[in-house]
């Protein structure tokens, strides 16, 4: 139970990190992160979206660092971030 468990977490989080790529990476290039590297290419990629994920869905870290200007920026990417948090939290 807890591999299926595990495989849908990931599974979720690629879905996720998918639609980042295509609407978040857009809205992230427009802005000034001055020498914040991590949350200027968190989207970027896949890859890179699949950590921030990880890091703020499951480890419920540092939401404030890269999401919440990104929020302030395009405030109708709450819908995707809130919807990131209530599949993987489930």
């Amino acid at each position: 139970a807890m591999l299926w468990g595990l495989i849908l977490i990931l599974f979720l989080l690629v879905f996720w990190s998918m639609l980042g790529v295509e609407f978040v990476h857009p809205v992230n290039k427009r802005l000034e992160w001055d020498g914040n590297d991590f949350c200027k290419d968190a989207f970027s990629s896949v890859l890179h979206t699949v950590l921030i994920f990880f890091q703020t869905l499951v480890a419920g870290d540092s939401w404030g660092t890269c999401v919440i200007p990104i929020i302030k920026e395009e405030p109708m990417l709450f819908i995707l971030f809130a919807g990131a948090l209530v599949t993987v939290q489930l």
